[in-house]
């Protein structure tokens, strides 16, 4: 089996779960990105190479939703 790749990206007031082809809705960002940490779990217990890609929210960029100096 080839690498395991789970996106999370909103779409509208939603955010969407892809994976293999599939995409699933979701009302929050959290739950996507647990739905996609749970799905990965059983890849991971199977040796499988596992990556969760989560875009930033509409308005806000990648570096905005890092820890400052201070940890926050």
């Amino acid at each position: 089996m080839g690498d395991m790749i789970y996106r999370v990206l909103p779409k509208g007031d939603q955010w969407r779960l892809e994976h293999d082809g599939q995409s699933i809705a979701y009302e929050t960002r959290t739950a996507a990105v647990e739905a996609a940490v749970n799905a990965a779990q059983g890849a991971l217990r199977d040796s499988e190479e596992v990556s969760i890609h989560v875009e930033p929210a509409p308005g806000q960029n990648a570096l905005s939703q890092l820890p400052d100096e201070r940890g926050r």
